[in-house]
């Protein structure tokens, strides 16, 4: 993962939270923004599940973990919808209020 997203985020603010029934990729270590999951816990087979713009998690089978770098363009989306929110209250709080500006 963070190999994949290191052009577009610090690799710091990926971090992973393994659960009992999947492996957690998040930003800042928030369970708020899911980056994806692993579900690597049945030997049969494995999935990925990416997150969409929703915030709905799509599962996908993958063959090998070299399979990620396939989906890449999923989790840009999902990164960025991230990053766009946080630029958005950066914003809003650099702007003064109207009571402020009068």
């Amino acid at each position: 993962m963070k190999a994949i997203l290191r052009n577009k985020a610090d690799v710091k603010r990926i971090t992973i939270k393994d659960t009992v029934n999947y492996c957690n990729v998040l930003l800042d270590g928030n369970q708020r923004k899911p980056l994806c999951r692993f579900y690597f816990n049945n030997t049969n087979s494995k999935y990925i599940g990416f997150f969409g713009e929703d915030r709905k998690e799509t599962r996908i089978p993958i063959e090998t973990i070299d399979d990620i770098y396939l989906h890449a363009d999923k989790l840009y989306v999902i990164l960025n919808v991230y990053l766009s929110s946080e630029s958005e209250k950066s914003t809003k709080k650099s702007q003064p209020s109207e009571s402020e500006a009068q």
